[in-house]
């Protein structure tokens, strides 16, 4: 059985908490913005495609609050998608990026932005 999360909003989390390593299990403690996604735990679950979504929102210990900009923001979150691609290719996991909330896509010239976020690697 091969399964398909549609669902992981894994960058907000590592950004947020600082913990960006998830080649290892960690422990999931009383984090506020709680996440139990990690390499081993998505072998162990057989997750071998996982829609990766960005919410160009900031979590913080307060709740969520809109940053400066959404589009730096979900900027950060693509590249930090890109980085941990090498890591999931080599486990055979799949990664497609999603946009949650692209709203900062509002101009006739934010076209090029498009172009440049499927460059990136985004497919929603």
């Amino acid at each position: 059985m091969k399964v398909f999360d549609l669902h992981i909003d894994l960058s907000s989390f590592c950004l947020t908490s600082g913990r960006k390593d998830i080649s290892k299990r960690r422990n999931l403690g009383k984090f506020f913005l709680p996440n139990q996604v990690d390499i081993p735990r998505l072998k162990e679950g057989k997750v071998k495609v996982f829609m990766a979504n960005v919410c160009p929102i900031l979590a913080t210990p307060k709740g969520f609050e809109m940053p400066t900009s959404s589009k730096d923001e979900a900027l950060r979150q693509i590249k930090f998608y890109q980085k941990i691609k090498p890591l999931m290719d080599r486990d055979k996991i799949s990664i497609l990026i999603s946009i949650e909330g692209a709203y900062f896509i509002e101009k006739r010239d934010d076209l090029e932005l498009l172009s440049k976020l499927k460059k990136m690697g985004v497919v929603s």
